[in-house]
């Protein structure tokens, strides 16, 4: 009765029922990625429960003073990957390179904001 009930109420809505195909979860877990602040302080204990509970694989933080301590942490407790935002070069290619070096970069973003945060 319900695969019939929701058959039909797919119909009216113009959704097809035979068009769902089930999808692994993993695929599904790698293109969701969230912004933290752990570079800006905030405790990495504190992400590494979060991102442990919700399955979170990709995050963005910002690089640009190469304070790059807390995201190793967050890398080692969870093996997440960091988009980092940067617009000192020294500094982001600093936290980058120890990003790499741990398996936890996935890309460097350049400002985003130039107006506001001059890049160097």
């Amino acid at each position: 009765m319900r695969k019939a009930l929701f058959g039909t109420s797919g119909w009216l809505l113009g959704l097809s029922t035979a068009a769902a195909q089930p999808a692994w979860i993993g695929d599904f877990l790698d293109s969701v990625g969230i912004n933290i602040h752990a570079s800006q302080g905030y405790a990495p204990a504190n992400y590494i429960t979060m991102l442990s509970y919700l399955g979170i694989r990709n995050v963005r933080d910002g690089g640009n003073h190469g304070n790059y301590a807390p995201m190793l942490t967050v890398v080692q407790g969870t093996g997440v990957r960091f988009d980092i935002i940067t617009h000192d070069l020294t500094g982001g290619f600093t936290t980058a390179r120890a990003l790499a070096a741990a398996g936890g970069l996935m890309a460097i973003e350049g400002p985003n904001e130039p107006n506001n945060f001059p890049f160097s």
